[in-house]
């Protein structure tokens, strides 16, 4: 777009890691979610009944893809 190349010019990464993210051209360096863990936790929360609020950090990976290599 306007120029600008990827990755020559600026490196690219996205949050979610859908599938489309490997089809890209160039394909995109994304996070991806651990969505189990996340599913699993809210059950957890939801069955225990809990009425305060959670704080929950999760990590996800970093799938490195051609977006952000030099």
């Amino acid at each position: 777009v306007n120029g600008v190349r990827i990755p020559q010019d600026i490196l690219l990464a996205g949050y979610d890691d859908q599938k489309i993210s490997e089809q890209l051209t160039p394909p995109l360096t994304s996070i991806q979610l651990p969505y189990s863990e996340l599913g699993r936790l809210a059950v957890e929360y939801l069955c225990n009944q809990e009425d305060a609020a959670t704080h929950v950090t999760l990590a996800g990976r970093l799938k490195v893809r051609a977006s952000s290599l030099v």
